[in-house]
C-alpha cells in the first residue's frame, strides 16, 4: 500500500498504510502509521468523555427510553 492508500490521507501521511484497527469493534481499516495512532487517541478520548460516569451524556440519549439517567444525582 502507498500513502495514497490511507482513508485519512493523503495529505499529512506518515509512515506505512496498513490495515489498522480503530479502537472499537472487529474490522480494520487501511491508515498511515500517523493517522492509525491518531485515530486511537481520538477514540481514547471518546471513551473518556462519554464514560458512563463522565459528564457528558451521548448525542440522542434520552432518559426517557428506558427510564434510565445518566447520572445519579
Amino acid at each position: 500500500m502507498s500513502a495514497g492508500d490511507c482513508i485519512e490521507g493523503p495529505d499529512g501521511c506518515r509512515g506505512v498504510v496498513a490495515l489498522r484497527w480503530p479502537g472499537y469493534g472487529s474490522r480494520r481499516f487501511p491508515r498511515c502509521e500517523r493517522h492509525g495512532q491518531a485515530r486511537l487517541e481520538r477514540e481514547e478520548q471518546n471513551r473518556a468523555k462519554y464514560a458512563p460516569d463522565g459528564p457528558c451524556p451521548p448525542a440522542g440519549f434520552d432518559p426517557a427510553d428506558a427510564g434510565e439517567r445518566w447520572d445519579d444525582e
